[in-house]
């Protein structure tokens, strides 16, 4: 998440997070697209940039598929992060495009 607010506080907006502006703010992580599968290393990421949003999914080593979802914002309620991980072999794919029915928290 951090190389997405670098992006951020540099332009203002999330348009410039892809997956490209990602790995050359953070050239140690592998990021992967929306609706790919991340395995191993890779942090899958979704951008929203109309709404400011990005959403990072990553798999853990036991199987357990950890979200992230980043609103930016001006104010401190609209710029917040929100957590959620779903079980080993629940619902599909560790991927930040497939959200549907997690339930999200403030914190972990």
């Amino acid at each position: 998440m951090t190389a997405s607010l670098v992006i951020y506080a540099d332009d203002g907006d999330f348009v410039a997070a892809t997956i490209a502006g990602l790995a050359a703010e953070e050239p140690s992580l592998q990021f992967v697209a929306a609706g790919t599968a991340a395995t191993g290393v890779q942090i899958s990421v979704d951008t929203d940039p109309t709404i400011d949003q990005m959403t990072f999914a990553s798999l853990s080593e036991s199987g357990d598929c950890f979200y992230l979802i980043h609103q930016a914002g001006n104010t401190v309620a609209t710029n917040r992060s929100r957590y959620s991980v779903r079980a080993q072999g629940v619902a599909g794919a560790c991927s930040a495009s497939n959200v549907t029915g997690l339930v999200w928290a403030s914190e972990w």
